[in-house]
């Protein structure tokens, strides 16, 4: 197989195998057949498409500067920069829509660079991270090869830098995925591709929920009825994770668009992790992603609000939503409204108020009830609501145990080693905690902390799970306090230059 048929193929790697076969229009961002740089269109094409992503980029990243509320200075200024011939890659890893993961081996730092040396501070983050790139646990993101010779520059340009500005700005969380480096020649690097050209170092996924659902529904016939609850519980306690994240990112305004190819699993201990922010957006924004808007793939409008679709402002219920229709799924291990076209999908869904039917009898009816919430945007509960309801539903079972999804799925328990899971983390510089949006904390009332553990079936009994939840809003309101005090004294106490837009400038 060539590698323009390699990349024409790997678009739709991370969709349902059984999706619609037949041919997608120009606006179908899913699956776009690339062509090969120079192959039959002239370099001039490739340049002026290039020129164009640069200047989509460059907006994206002053727009957010100016406008977006998560913006945490402090905390960008940590994410090191890297040349690319400082990375050592290795096999490709997964691609998805407009971009190619390929595998990080390791990183050597190079001193004699051609534009200026890195601070002394900047060279400090660079060091501890090419330290530890050599785990195996690290993933270069990059557009996908003749992305430039497409009418999708643009916006893929566009969802680039969206991801990374937000990634640079977010605060940690342990199910969401986190950046940890970016091209040394910032927004410049827009006018070059493949590994030239702009790139970011992420979290490794070893696969997505598209993958974990296709196993789950073959698992799921081989079972009896009632190992069939127990593992619907299992899938529930994947769900929670899910919610956690997502709850996170409401707190902090940020809009996802949940899609089951968009939850991945860490290489690291199988962590659920949120990926793909490319097409997030801050709550009340009325700009949408064209990949979002604009796809007629129905694997894209099953999860998306119909409000959305009707080009309304962007609100953090639009994953409320969301989430209802992937919880549906995980649970009833059915697709959402497969095979219907676009204009179908329009006039059922978004028009008529069609929903996925909710008849399967072992999903609890409190949990079915919650899912009929989510559709309904007149009944729509809040996020928070959201995952307390699912957390109620898992602590109220008369089983003594908390069930965990997966062969990797975790759990938290009790440790004596004092560190956390997310402090086992090979003390994580990104893990810290920034100035003005705290990483989310899951601690008990214990002393001793809680830690991850890839233990099967772990005793986690409902007066322990209710202790956790009580410490976890607490710890919520804490830093919700923390945040909005100390926002404003880091950004006037701290100079930085500007990331992402000029490379050589100084403050």
């Amino acid at each position: 197989m060539s590698e323009s048929e390699e990349h024409a193929g790997g678009t739709t790697n991370n969709h349902h195998g059984t999706g619609n076969s037949s041919a997608a229009s120009s606006a179908d961002y899913t699956r776009i057949n690339w062509n090969p740089p120079g192959s039959d269109r002239g370099d001039s094409v490739s340049t002026k498409n290039a020129t164009l992503a640069l200047k989509t980029a460059i907006a994206v990243a002053r727009a957010f500067d100016a406008n977006c509320a998560l913006r945490n200075p402090a905390k960008e200024c940590t994410i090191p920069m890297f040349e690319p011939q400082e990375l050592i890659l290795g096999e490709p890893l997964r691609s998805c829509g407009f971009f190619t993961d390929i595998q990080l081996r390791g990183i050597k730092l190079t001193r004699n660079l051609l534009h200026g040396e890195f601070s002394e501070d900047e060279e400090e983050f660079r060091e501890r991270f090419a330290e530890r790139s050599i785990d195996g646990h690290y993933a270069v993101k990059f557009l996908q090869k003749g992305i430039y010779n497409s009418v999708h520059a643009a916006s893929a340009a566009s969802d680039m830098m969206m991801e990374t500005k937000i990634l640079m700005n977010l605060a940690p969380h342990p199910n969401i995925c986190q950046i940890y480096g970016v091209t040394a020649a910032g927004s410049d690097a827009f006018l070059s591709q493949g590994k030239e050209g702009f790139y970011i170092i992420l979290d490794r996924l070893k696969g997505t929920m598209i993958q974990r659902l296709d196993e789950w529904r073959t698992q799921q016939q081989q079972y009896p009825p009632e190992k069939q609850y127990e593992k619907l519980m299992q899938r529930l306690e994947v769900a929670l994770d899910v919610g956690s994240a997502l709850l996170f990112l409401s707190d902090r305004q940020i809009v996802f668009h949940l899609r089951p190819d968009k939850v991945g699993f860490d290489v690291r201990y199988g962590r659920i992790k949120l990926c793909d922010f490319g097409q997030a957006r801050e709550n009340g924004q009325l700009d949408q992603a064209p990949s979002l808007t604009k796809t007629d793939d129905i694997r894209t409008l099953a999860y998306t609000a119909p409000e959305i679709l009707c080009q309304a402002a962007v609100t953090v219920a639009a994953d409320v939503y969301a989430f209802g229709v992937v919880l549906w799924e995980m649970l009833s291990l059915q697709r959402p409204f497969e095979g219907m076209s676009r204009s179908a999908h329009f006039e059922q869904v978004i028009m008529e108020g069609k929903r996925p039917p909710l008849t399967d009898t072992i999903i609890p009816k409190s949990v079915q009830g919650l899912i009929s919430e989510c559709w309904d945007p007149h009944l729509r509960p809040t996020m928070k609501k959201v995952y307390d309801t699912v957390e109620e539903v898992l602590c109220s079972k008369t089983t003594n145990h908390r069930y965990l999804a997966g062969i990797h799925e975790t759990s938290f328990v009790r440790s004596d080693n004092g560190k956390t899971g997310a402090d086992a983390e090979q003390e994580d510089p990104t893990m810290a905690q920034s100035s003005n949006n705290q990483p989310a904390s899951r601690s008990s009332n214990s002393k001793r902390p809680l830690r991850r553990t890839k233990t099967e079936d772990v005793p986690f009994s409902k007066a322990r799970a209710e202790a956790a939840s009580s410490s976890r809003r607490a710890s919520s309101r804490r830093d919700h306090h923390h945040s909005s005090g100390s926002k404003q004294v880091l950004i006037t106490t701290t100079i930085v230059r500007p990331r992402l837009l000029l490379k050589k400038e100084r403050p």
